[in-house]
């Protein structure tokens, strides 16, 4: 059954004055994607939505592998645009994710589909500065003469688990090394908390928030350790978004109609 993700937006002003997702655009994106997998040199035509709507948006495609979803292509844009150019990013997540192969017609029937509208933008205090499955998370740092970005949608920390714990899943060599490095960092915890601090970051921020932005820092293209000057210089922007999920079960009653 197709239901709005717990990502949207609780705020009442937020869900008043931000365009949200909805069903119809999910049935778009799923036409789309039908489309051009039994028609490839068929156009899409425009959607019956969004006429002078601009935002940014990600188009998210989900596999159901046994009983569990796989991310198969995600492709989206944090610059405002027409919702009306949705297509592109349908066309793109499916086809042109360089993470994946092309999604090919034979996978429709295994297919979730999921339009985010990212929302409420607002700069962040520090790093740290945002809530696991509230936020999304922008960032951005720079390191000698290269700059560095990347993002997180807002579901992307919690479906991962860094709201948890991760130590107990350690092997026993990995516990020892952190073991090692954790003492080692003791030695200059308060020198770092109190810089820490000063730069409006919590002494100790939680392990969650730290794995995630270790991780985004990865994601943006940087290969050394994310040490505490580094994740002083972020630059943080967080946001919310409205999403809506639909499975192929749930579209395909309803194939075809947002092109008619």
């Amino acid at each position: 059954m197709s239901a709005p993700d717990e990502a949207v937006p609780a705020e009442a002003e937020v869900i008043a004055t931000e365009p949200i997702a909805t069903e119809e655009m999910c049935r778009y994106c799923f036409d789309v994607l039908c489309l051009a997998l039994e028609s490839p040199d068929e156009a899409a035509p425009p959607p019956p939505f969004g006429a002078g709507i601009s935002c940014p948006l990600f188009v998210t495609w989900n596999k159901r592998e046994s009983d569990d979803l796989r991310l198969r292509g995600c492709i989206g844009n944090l610059s405002p645009m027409p919702l009306q150019e949705i297509s592109t990013f349908v066309y793109k997540s499916a086809f042109q994710d360089h993470r994946f192969t092309p999604i090919e017609q034979h996978e429709l029937p295994q297919l979730e589909c999921g339009v985010s509208l990212l929302v409420h933008y607002e700069e962040a205090a520090n790093a740290y500065d945002w809530e696991v499955g509230k936020h999304g998370i922008l960032i951005d740092f720079r390191v000698g003469n290269r700059n560095f970005g990347a993002t997180y949608l807002p579901e992307v920390a919690a479906e991962q688990g860094w709201d948890q714990t991760v130590s107990a899943a350690w092997s026993r060599p990995q516990r020892m090394r952190a073991g090692c490095a954790e003492r080692r960092k003791r030695r200059g915890s308060l020198k770092s908390g109190l810089l820490m601090q000063r730069k409006g970051c919590p002494a100790k921020p939680p392990r969650h928030l730290q794995e995630t932005i270790a991780s985004l820092v990865r994601k943006a293209g940087y290969k050394g350790r994310p040490s505490t000057s580094l994740v002083e210089s972020i630059r943080l922007t967080r946001y919310q978004s409205s999403k809506w999920k639909l499975g192929y079960d749930d579209w395909l009653p309803h194939k075809g109609a947002t092109l008619a």
